[in-house]
């Protein structure tokens, strides 16, 4: 991110807890938590794709990591007035009663 935008990523310590619709022993072996980098503007809207810095080892728990990081608000950059690039661990918290994450 330091390249592209100049920026050098703050370390959010506070980990995002993101609901995943599976059963937590679905995965063999279990996944781990995701790193993620972003860009968000002085309004906290994620302004470019999060990027992966470290992945779950399963890409559609990234993908779906990724789509809930782009849904948030990050207060950071809104209570700074000021484009911010943020990195963070982001843990999977399974709320489901089946290994079919599907409704």
């Amino acid at each position: 991110m330091r390249a592209q935008h100049g920026l050098s990523p703050e370390f959010i310590s506070d980990r995002m807890v993101v609901d995943y619709p599976i059963q937590p022993n679905c995965r063999n072996p279990a996944p781990g938590n995701a790193s993620i980098g972003v860009l968000a503007e002085a309004d906290g809207t994620v302004s470019d794709e999060p990027q992966i810095i470290k992945n779950t080892g399963y890409s559609d728990l990234d993908t779906w990591i990724v789509n809930a990081v782009k849904a948030k608000t990050f207060d950071e950059a809104a209570a700074a007035g000021t484009r911010k690039a943020l990195s963070f661990e982001v843990e999977l918290n399974y709320t489901g009663t089946t290994c079919d994450p599907t409704p």
